[in-house]
């Protein structure tokens, strides 16, 4: 099994876990290898495809009126590695991309997988000039917010049936600050959103310390401290100058901590 198609399964299962566990979802009645059905309480159906390779243009019109047909209401989530490149990035999408971009309001929603985190987000595109577009990312996305409705458009034309976590009236802002990753204090668990007392210090030479933890920490605060440190430094979030190399540092702490506890 190729590795895209490990992360895609990675990203879909942690997809599943969090809507069977949100309120608002009644059912999740299915699921295959790039799609996942979902009912909502209030009764509406999604369906949301994970794509992880080039697709016409046709097909994404072409699967969206037939959902509609059915009222179905559809959301996409790309594979961010292949497809969108690192924030506050200036970038030129292509047909398919430019038509999901209009039925979603100026945004699309993209998965990552990075070690043992696995990141769903909105990717917000900002129109610059010659056809260019700014790339920022959002939040995680929050299943609870989790919304079906209506659009009517000119391009591409027909109403069309949108599930996504923001609605059809939000509006972008960029962040105030360019070359961060837009991520406030304090440091939050991706899986859980429990805030974490880390102080982090990669220079240190304790592998603890660079994680923000105290020697005795246990093994799920150890992971839930390298996904929060991960959400926030790991290049494809993080445009900042060194961002790759914190990264590094981080896993080599964490694989360290790792295997001295295996060896305990």
């Amino acid at each position: 099994m190729s590795m895209r198609r490990i992360h895609k399964n990675r990203a879909r299962a942690f997809l599943v876990r969090a809507l069977e566990a949100a309120p608002n979802v009644a059912a999740v009645p299915d699921e295959w290898e790039d799609v996942v059905s979902v009912l909502l309480t209030s009764g509406q159906e999604l369906a949301i495809y994970f794509v992880d390779r080039f697709i016409d243009l046709d097909d994404i019109l072409f699967t969206m009126n037939d959902n509609a047909a059915r009222n179905v209401y559809t959301l996409y989530i790309l594979e961010g590695g292949m497809f969108i490149p690192e924030t506050n990035t200036p970038y030129l999408p292509n047909d398919w991309m430019l038509a999901l971009l209009q039925l979603y309001g100026g945004k699309l929603y993209s998965y990552r997988v990075m070690d043992e985190l696995v990141d769903i987000a909105p990717v917000y595109f900002q129109p610059l000039n010659d056809g260019l577009y700014q790339v920022y990312y959002g939040d995680k996305i929050e299943i609870t917010r989790l919304v079906a409705y209506r659009v009517e458009l000119e391009s591409p034309r027909g109403q069309w049936y949108i599930a996504d976590t923001e609605g059809p009236h939000k509006r972008f802002a960029p962040p105030a600050q360019e070359g961060t990753t837009g991520y406030a204090q304090p440091f939050t668990d991706p899986f859980t959103n429990q805030e974490l007392p880390l102080s982090p210090d990669l220079h240190a030479s304790d592998p603890y310390a660079i994680l923000g933890l105290r020697r005795g920490a246990d093994r799920a605060m150890i992971k839930a401290a390298f996904r929060a440190l991960a959400r926030r430094y790991h290049p494809d979030l993080d445009s900042t100058q060194g961002a790759k190399a914190r990264m590094q540092i981080l896993n080599r702490a964490y694989r360290q901590i790792m295997q001295e506890l295996d060896q305990a």
